[in-house]
């Protein structure tokens, strides 16, 4: 049977976890990191994506196996590529740019016209490939890591005049992106906030909702976002001190164009763990108020 693309499908989802999980290892150990510990059979987002936005969601097939996928989204102005996956035994075929080329296509018809990816600096073979789309480097983007507890003095508690830590109305969320980002993406923070073990903390510039910071029981810290960079060093604070309490090892993605956050995130105790790079065909959104939740879903 010959190669063939076509759009997902939900039975699809266990199988491109599956090439997700083996071409990422795969890149990680051929440059040297350790593999990243992937669990389950399928990854949330994706079915979450395939069901809101099934139109930026492509697979590619051979004698009955999924051998790449590709997944994007839109939102507003932007359209972001959230996965571009081939297994080790099929890439150098020309697979990968198809799947890119079918992705763009939703752009397209979603009206944007700002397109970006955030994908490993290490990897010159992906970062080549966006590049001849004319996307262009953003910034610098590091995942950091921290084993065992934030430095001392370092945390913002709850009770930290202006720090809350409730579960936030949807529309606060959607207008610091806005102001931020420039382009608000609601769904994604229901999805977000839907997660079990998900908190976000939230900090108030009197009575107007400055900034929003999330957590996640696995020690993930992030998204993040902010109207002033004081108002995000504190939500960055207030979310360590919370997944601190739950996890031995807390991560977050922190753009190097983002000084002060990289400073207070040192402070704390973390440290470099993986380089990625964002780049986009224009430039948009305002990345030193801003803190990423991971390559797929910016």
């Amino acid at each position: 049977m010959a190669l063939s693309f076509r759009p997902a499908r939900t039975q699809d989802l266990e199988a491109v976890f599956d090439v997700y999980r083996e071409s990422l290892e795969d890149v990680y150990v051929r440059h040297g990191f350790d593999p990243p510990h992937i669990h389950g059979k399928v990854n949330p987002f994706h079915a979450f994506c395939l069901e809101s936005e099934p139109g930026g969601f492509f697979v590619a097939e051979e004698e009955g196996e999924i051998v790449g996928a590709s997944l994007g989204w839109a939102r507003g102005r932007l359209w972001f590529l959230s996965h571009l996956f081939v297994r080790p035994h099929m890439q150098r075929r020309g697979i990968g740019g198809t799947l890119l080329e079918l992705a763009r296509t939703h752009a397209g018809e979603s009206g944007a016209d700002i397109e970006a990816v955030v994908t490993m600096a290490f990897n010159p073979v992906s970062v080549g490939l966006y590049l001849g789309t004319g996307m262009l480097t953003v910034t610098a983007v590091l995942l950091m890591k921290m084993h065992g507890r934030p430095a001392p003095d370092g945390v913002t508690n709850e009770d930290a005049g202006g720090v809350h830590e409730t579960r936030p109305e949807v529309p606060v969320l959607e207008f610091l992106d806005a102001e931020t980002l420039g382009f608000s993406r609601g769904s994604q923070h229901r999805f977000l906030l839907g997660l079990e073990g998900a908190g976000c903390t939230t900090v108030l510039r009197g009575t107007t909702p400055a900034a929003y910071a999330y957590h996640f029981a696995d020690g993930r810290i992030g998204p993040a976002c902010a109207l002033d960079e004081d108002s995000l060093e504190r939500a960055l604070r207030a979310a360590t001190a919370q997944a601190a309490g739950v996890a031995p090892t807390l991560s977050l993605m922190v753009p190097t164009s983002n000084r002060r956050a990289l400073k207070t995130a040192v402070s704390l105790g973390f440290r470099p763990d993986v380089p990625y790079v964002l780049l986009s065909s224009r430039p948009f959104g305002s990345f030193e108020r801003y803190l990423l939740h991971s390559p797929g879903m910016m």
